[in-house]
């Protein structure tokens, strides 16, 4: 088993390192070896995958198969599939700009029209995007998923979702949305009911079944980069809720758009919660605190920094 921690290959978190020992001989930095039973396997998988957070992690292991033997990946960029029985490895290439902007020598660049063109004519491939970093010399996707959650806390693994939005976005505009309410038997406190309006007697006339709208909230993501403000947080509860509703849940490429924010306005906003940067750049007056306006924001701020990246002198990774 080899394990990638949150800042590169090797670096597994403290907590999770004890547990792997528990099993394994760690041969080198971050690669742990030893022979378990497939039940202490997939637990021990499942703890990898609560505790990893934004790393990276593959298990390799023996099985009755063509190959003789299989893996489980979490959080890569690369993605299995099948080739004639035989299951492999695909790495996305990185994609190359489509569209330069330039202007004639004497004349001031338009940047909204360069903008709008580019919304036009780009034309996406794959994605590279690992750990929820996107580099910028790589072309921003214009076409992906924003998602927006409210939960009953803080917490995945004891709170729960009440509310799911995914806005799908194509080649910068919006097409598509889907939005539920989530009845998942838990008492919605009064804290989280001042802030959204949502309240128990609400979610039971209304609410979906957590596995009905967790079904439909992956299939409307499918292979897209997904969108999110502080987007770790969302895919957490997302991973969890699948987890515990027995839903497999495929690994997601996405962009945190408060990373996005430190790298290209740190000096010019006092903090990087949604409602401040959406008032920044003239979005909103305000968050919501609803899934569905709230994921339309998130998509909105991030086509906003995308034309703050083009800004002449701005070049930055996104951490």
């Amino acid at each position: 088993m080899s394990g990638l921690g949150k800042k590169g290959y090797g670096k597994c978190p403290l907590g999770l390192r004890g547990d792997l020992t528990k099993w394994f001989q760690e041969i080198d930095t971050g690669v742990y070896v030893g022979n378990v039973s497939a039940r202490v396997r997939d637990l021990l998988w499942k703890r990898i995958c609560e505790r990893c957070g934004s790393g990276r992690a593959i298990m390799v292991f023996s099985a009755r198969n063509e190959q003789g033997y299989s893996f489980y990946i979490y959080n890569t960029a690369w993605k299995p599939v099948e080739f004639d029985g035989i299951v492999l490895l695909k790495k996305p290439l990185p994609i190359k700009r489509s569209v330069k902007t330039t202007c004639s020598k004497g004349k001031k660049r338009d940047l909204k029209s360069d903008v709008a063109k580019r919304k036009r004519q780009v034309q996406l491939r794959p994605v590279d995007i690992t750990e929820g970093i996107l580099n910028m010399d790589i072309e921003a996707p214009l076409s992906f998923v924003a998602l927006d959650i409210e939960t009953t806390g803080l917490r995945s693994k004891e709170d729960s979702i009440i509310e799911v939005a995914v806005v799908r976005y194509e080649h910068g505009s919006q097409v598509d949305q889907y939005h539920a309410l989530v009845n998942g038997g838990q008492h919605v406190p009064e804290a989280v009911t001042v802030l959204t309006g949502i309240t128990d007697e609400l979610l039971a006339q209304r609410g979906r079944a957590t596995k009905d709208a967790l079904d439909k909230v992956l299939s409307f993501i499918g292979d897209h980069v997904l969108i999110g403000h502080n987007a770790i947080f969302d895919i957490r509860f997302l991973r969890e809720a699948c987890s515990e509703a027995n839903i497999r849940m495929e690994q997601i490429q996405y962009i945190d758009t408060v990373a996005m924010a430190k790298a290209l306005c740190r000096e010019a906003v006092d903090n990087f919660r949604l409602e401040t940067l959406v008032k920044k750049y003239t979005i909103a007056d305000r968050q919501m605190h609803r899934a569905l306006p709230d994921a339309i924001l998130a998509a909105e701020l991030y086509l906003k920094l995308i034309e703050k990246q083009e800004e002449p002198g701005e070049k930055s990774t996104f951490l």
